[in-house]
């Protein structure tokens, strides 16, 4: 079928920009690979590279939002582009999205095989990388995790 196909080359495509961030220092509010990038620009670079959504300025937010405020502009940014789906429908190309502190705070790209090999803006390591979702060490514990797809 040719939406499938189209949706598989767009996970594709997804799953390859993410990781040409690899190794990108981790800069808040950057968004130049190889220079600097936080985990709300880089799901925002990745995906407009990839050409599955169009560019959009994401504004002020301050670093450490969540310790302060339960207010989900994370979230709800995230909801502008994709729909929540079960742990059970995760691809590569699909994000996650884990609560920390107040509000869901952090968030990555799912590569392949599948969920739960993730490329993300990783602070402590001051770097984008590969790591695993379901053992990720943030700082803080982690509250909640919830998935989103652009093809949901």
């Amino acid at each position: 079928m040719p939406g499938e196909r189209s949706e598989e080359a767009g996970r594709d495509r997804v799953d390859a920009v993410a990781r040409t961030w690899i190794g990108t220092p981790f800069h808040d509010h950057g968004e130049v690979r190889g220079a600097g990038v936080d985990c709300a620009k880089l799901l925002k670079c990745v995906f407009v590279e990839a050409g599955i959504i169009d560019d959009f300025d994401v504004g002020y937010y301050s670093p450490q939002f969540f310790l302060h405020s339960p207010e989900e502009r994370y979230l709800n940014l995230v909801r502008r582009f994709a729909r929540e789906i079960p742990a059970a429908r995760v691809r590569h190309g699909d994000v996650a999205l884990w609560k920390i502190g107040l509000c869901f705070a952090h968030g990555a790209i799912v590569v392949r095989p599948g969920w739960p090999e993730i490329v993300h803006a990783h602070f402590a390591s001051r770097m984008v990388r590969r790591g695993r979702g379901d053992t990720m060490h943030l700082g803080t514990k982690i509250l909640d995790l919830k998935f989103f797809s652009v093809w949901a």
